[in-house]
């Protein structure tokens, strides 16, 4: 009997060869437009193309050409070869047909379930970025996109979705205009950040403070004080992260990914303002949150202007995972001067326990994130820990 690993890859290629259509997809991935397996997909979805456009993607910049048919196929080219393939199964405003799904895999149509794709493409499949569903494939990959829970489209592609943005993103009204380009093609530095900042304040993308803050970025770079410097801001339309990358010694960057991927990248610890911002900046952290101590996945004790406060953790069921932020009464207080850590770990304990989401709670009238000011509190605290959670230990360069 075959070991179950290579039982899968011969089910899989068997797969392919059942599905023509597919693999013709397959095959024209990661080839130019002269090459023959390219042109063979575009007579199969029914060319010429009914509109071809073009834009430059990220600094330093990848020129992007999407093709367009009638049929509701759509081809992406990236530097002069394709990325990606888009099967819609439903009309688009510029493609009004869609396709048939069960003329590029049998088996499958836009209304089969998972199971059936399972049968069709193979058993193993890992979740992409938006919680899609992704099957690897011999020679790219197959993910299904489900809006409203609906199969809308299939995209097949040549990198893992997990890692890469998706295609269909690339026109998104909302972020894909940055970064402002140098003559040279890079990033012009100040008026990027001037139109992150910007895109921020229209309530367009929303700034990660678990990184550098866009207002910091420029100064602390010029400080020479870490390897590189990096800030972050994800499109609340798109969902795609724009991370603007600054090294010491090398071309700055911005490139777009997907929000887990974003996560993950690298950056050491920010060093103390007082090393690199001027005296106003020195005074504003002076009187903002500062970190104190923490309980790794339980609590964080933050403090401003002498008055500490506590983000404790607590779940509500299997799929709420949140924090209340409570300032330190004058009993809480005294036991944390008295029993250190201690006394904040069962605090946090006395929290969780009081299901402080829920109206009879005391400690949901105490947190400060449900008040009028509760967005700029978790900035404030988040801000604070930064270089102290869970996903900062992870990005550590190792």
């Amino acid at each position: 009997m075959l070991p179950v690993c290579l039982r899968d890859d011969n089910e899989r290629m068997a797969s392919s060869h059942r599905h023509p259509r597919l693999r013709t997809v397959l095959d024209a991935l990661a080839g130019s437009e002269q090459d023959r397996a390219v042109r063979e997909l575009i007579d199969v979805l029914g060319g010429p193309p009914v509109s071809v456009s073009e834009r430059l993607i990220g600094a330093p910049p990848v020129r992007s050409k999407r093709l367009r048919f009638a049929s509701g196929g759509e081809v992406f080219v990236h530097d002069g070869r394709v990325s990606a393939v888009i099967l819609n199964l439903v009309p688009t405003p510029f493609c009004t047909g869609a396709i048939d799904l069960s003329e590029w895999i049998p088996g499958v149509d836009d209304e089969s379930d998972l199971d059936a794709f399972k049968r069709a493409l193979g058993p193993r499949w890992h979740f992409a970025g938006g919680g899609m569903r992704c099957f690897p494939v011999p020679g790219g990959y197959v993910r299904l996109t489900v809006r409203r829970s609906r199969l809308v489209s299939v995209v097949v592609s040549a990198e893992d979705p997990k890692l890469g943005c998706a295609p269909e993103d690339e026109d998104c009204e909302a972020c894909s205009g940055i970064p402002v380009r140098a003559p040279d093609g890079g990033p012009d530095v100040d008026a990027s950040i001037e139109a992150l900042r910007s895109a921020v304040s229209a309530g367009l993308l929303r700034e990660e403070t678990s990184w550098v803050p866009l207002a910091d970025l420029r100064r602390l770079h010029d400080s020479g004080l870490m390897a590189w410097t990096e800030s972050q801001a994800v499109c609340r339309s798109c969902g795609r992260a724009l991370c603007l990358h600054l090294p010491r010694d090398a071309q700055p960057s911005l490139e777009y990914l997907p929000y887990d991927a974003a996560m993950r990248r690298p950056l050491e610890p920010i060093p103390p303002v007082a090393l690199w911002g001027d005296a106003e900046r020195i005074a504003a952290e002076r009187d903002g949150m500062r970190y104190v101590d923490h309980e790794p996945g339980r609590w964080f004790l933050v403090e401003r202007r002498g008055e500490p406060h506590l983000d404790a953790r607590y779940s509500a069921g299997p799929y709420v995972d949140d924090s209340v932020l409570v300032r330190l009464d004058e009993a809480e207080l005294s036991a944390y001067r008295r029993d250190g850590h201690d006394a904040l770990t069962a605090l946090a304990e006395r929290i969780a326990g009081a299901s402080p989401w829920t109206d009879e709670s005391p400690y949901r009238a105490r947190d400060l994130y449900r008040g009028a000011d509760g967005k700029a509190y978790r900035d404030a605290v988040s801000a604070a820990i930064r270089n102290h959670t869970w996903i900062a230990e992870q990005r550590r360069p190792r």
